[in-house]
């Protein structure tokens, strides 16, 4: 109805007014409970001045401007909803994860990943000297011809990380023999470049840290972290981790 008598619409002014009027009379509780109470109603200030100037077209106008700002304020409260029930749920995630999960990346992770790099750091100048060490030299012969003892020197300097250490005890297992003697190369040992030097178990003693090295010290007890790591010789340079 409010539609079709609109002003710009070609309808007539007063009558739209009226209609308008009514529609505020009884959109507003207190207004319509005193309408109710005496069958008439008072005007603001406001609503005269809006009644005078075209026709009450100017209060039409006011209203939509109304009712865009409320839709845009709805849509603001809207949104930082969304926001905080966003943040809210990361959060959550995150301690679901538990604490072990949420530990922070830091630089210790980033040298371990990708190491550092060669003039950053002063490196260890170790003695020019030679170690005795096993290799295993074929994986299709008897183990008693497969593997041969030779002497290689050892690096010049110990990197970042690194530490020289000195194998006391070696132990030869069954496993480590089968392994060096693996003539289909199905062995983790049968993977490994030949020569290759052999033994995965020993008890070492650390003597010579290289930068970086942190949880070691010289005359530090260590035993191997991984298999395969060549433990058949006397002496070596392993990676602290």
């Amino acid at each position: 109805l409010i539609t079709r008598v609109h002003p710009d619409k070609g309808g007539d002014a007063a009558q739209f007014a009226r209609i308008q009027r009514a529609y505020d009379v009884l959109s507003d509780d207190a207004k319509r409970a005193s309408y109710d109470a005496t069958g008439t109603f008072e005007k603001t200030v406001e609503e005269e001045l809006l009644d005078e100037f075209g026709g009450g077209v100017f209060r039409d106008k006011l209203k939509q401007e109304e009712a865009r700002k409320e839709t845009l304020a709805e849509a603001l409260v809207k949104t930082e909803t969304n926001k905080e029930s966003h943040s809210s749920g990361f959060e959550a995630w995150m301690r679901a994860r538990g604490q072990e999960n949420a530990k922070p990346y830091g630089v210790d992770d980033i040298i371990e990943q990708f190491g550092v790099s060669k003039g950053s750091y002063n490196e260890v100048i170790l003695p020019k000297i030679r170690a005795y060490q096993a290799n295993v030299t074929s994986l299709r012969e008897h183990p008693t011809r497969s593997i041969a003892i030779v002497s290689e020197p050892i690096p010049a300097t110990l990197e970042w990380g690194e530490v020289l250490v000195n194998v006391r005890v070696a132990p030869i297992n069954p496993a480590d023999i089968r392994r060096s003697a693996e003539p289909d190369g199905s062995s983790a040992a049968g993977s490994l470049p030949l020569p290759h030097i052999a033994g995965s178990d020993a008890i070492a003693t650390v003597v010579k840290v290289g930068a970086g090295v942190k949880s070691l010290n010289e005359g530090d007890w260590v035993i191997p972290y991984k298999p395969n790591m060549g433990t058949w010789r006397s002496l070596a340079v392993w990676k602290e981790k």
